[in-house]
């Protein structure tokens, strides 16, 4: 179900209305979230009720490297607490200075 933004609050309603006989796969959104913030959310989810998650639109999902390190852990519910704890310090930024010995720090700057 492809969706914007869901509150778990409706899912809970979902579930309660549809019992087992229904699957709820929310969707994450927005599509570019931290690797914490895609952990609560999957977390809230889960606990509202959720079967799964849905990843609409994936390949423009994890613009970094901790993001997809995140989304690729959110079926492991027991992971959960511990990847909103980690998850920041899944990446680090890090200037690009040279590309195959070409000088790129002119290149590849914000603004």
């Amino acid at each position: 179900m492809p969706t914007p933004y869901l509150h778990a609050s409706l899912l809970k309603k979902w579930r309660k209305i549809g019992g087992d006989s229904v699957h709820l796969w929310p969707d994450l959104m927005p599509r570019a979230q931290s690797a914490a913030s895609y952990a609560r959310l999957a977390k809230a989810y889960y606990e509202a009720g959720a079967d799964g998650l849905c990843l609409w639109d994936g390949e423009r999902r994890t613009a970094r490297v901790s993001e997809w390190a995140a989304v690729q852990r959110l079926g492991h519910l027991k992971l959960l607490d511990r990847l909103i704890e980690q998850g920041p310090s899944y990446y680090r930024a890090v200037d690009l200075k040279y590309l195959g010995g070409f000088d790129v720090k002119w290149s590849f700057k914000d603004g």
